[in-house]
């Protein structure tokens, strides 16, 4: 996907698919997503700024789930947010994933929650960001934590 208009059907069987949103260039660095993506620990979303920062956002509003629907079996099965060279990904939306990872090879990205984080009960994050800042807005909930 190159630019604006563009739409994307994510649909994923029990704990398969894998959804790599990659933020590349000017025309292509920001994803609208109109309901969310991953449920019922369906698949797993990479949202990728190493090229050039970027924004994934809930159409509906911030205060509305951009991955998964609820901290329960609404959760998606993971997700990846990956940054590098000083690059920013936001993520203008609720996060509702079984397992977390936020990662960047080199120091200076940032990961920009805007709003709740929840990985449920039994869910877990690693921390692999180098120096790299992660910026948290609202209560949430990151489970089992590794910062390695």
């Amino acid at each position: 996907l190159q630019a604006g208009g563009a739409t994307i059907n994510f649909n994923g069987t029990e704990g398969t698919g894998r959804l790599v949103l990659l933020s590349k260039n000017g025309a292509a660095t920001d994803f609208n997503v109109t309901g969310s993506l991953g449920d019922n620990l369906k698949g797993i979303i990479e949202f990728n700024t190493v090229a050039v920062a970027g924004q994934l956002i809930a159409n509906a509003g911030p205060a509305n789930a951009v991955i998964g629907t609820n901290n329960g079996a609404g959760r998606a099965a993971g997700f990846v947010v990956s940054v590098d060279n000083g690059n920013a990904a936001t993520i203008a939306g609720q996060v509702y994933a079984k397992d977390m990872v936020i990662q960047s090879a080199n120091a200076g990205g940032q990961v920009n929650f805007g709003h709740i984080v929840d990985v449920g009960t039994d869910g877990t994050t690693a921390f692999k960001t180098a120096a790299s800042k992660v910026a948290i807005t609202q209560n949430s909930n990151f489970g089992t934590t590794d910062f390695g």
